[in-house]
């Protein structure tokens, strides 16, 4: 999607884990290295976090795509985490329907851009112009230069080299689980606090 953007096979090759986690309405990915979470001190996620994004979920409208509200990542790893996103949700990904940095709707305009991503249009929930509800949605914007922001964007994803990130995930929890004697629940605590710090300090950065 972006230049230097990193696939799924690339992230599994470095080791690298995925977190997975439907939290309070929301669906919660976090992608770390298990090596230094395992060494980190405290909820630093420092060279820890590699990417964070934080989705909701539509059920019986805007096309019931997933919406995503909170997203961060480390140079090149952007692009990976809404691929990996995007292999869970058939409706397709869309952008938050309250603000959108610029860095996401760069990702968003590369989606517009590219052959194989279904664009399917919002019907504006206020002022509906088709019967059905299952296209309506908060638009954003109403100019041609924004009209990318009121797509559901569905296409496969990157879902390569998922499973093994995901076992990647599974067995370092059991492994910390084990040689400290820790609840798993509180070990994926711990990488769910530092992924929200994480989200924090690039959103502190930008």
């Amino acid at each position: 999607m972006l230049e230097a953007a990193i696939a799924s096979g690339q992230a599994a090759s470095q080791n690298l884990a995925l977190f997975q986690k439907n939290s309070a309405g929301s669906v919660v990915y976090v992608l770390y290295d298990p090596a230094k979470f395992a060494s980190a001190e405290g909820d630093d996620p420092r060279g820890v976090i590699y990417g964070y994004i934080d989705i909701k979920p539509h059920h019986g409208d805007a096309w019931d795509a997933g919406e995503v509200k909170f997203a961060a990542a480390e140079k090149g790893y952007g692009p990976l985490m809404y691929e990996l996103a995007m292999s869970d949700f058939p409706g397709g990904l869309m952008p938050d329907r309250l603000s959108t940095s610029a860095a996401a709707r760069n990702v968003w305009k590369k989606y517009e851009q590219r052959p194989d991503v279904v664009k399917k249009p919002f019907d504006d929930i206020s002022n509906p112009k088709t019967p059905t509800k299952a296209d309506d949605a908060k638009l954003v914007g109403y100019d041609e230069e924004e009209a990318y922001l009121n797509n559901a964007f569905v296409g496969a994803g990157d879902s390569g080299s998922k499973a093994a990130l995901l076992t990647n995930h599974k067995d370092t929890v059991a492994t910390l689980a084990d040689q400290t004697q820790s609840n798993p629940v509180a070990i994926e605590n711990t990488l769910m606090r530092m992924g929200d710090e994480f989200f924090g300090l690039r959103m502190q950065a930008s």
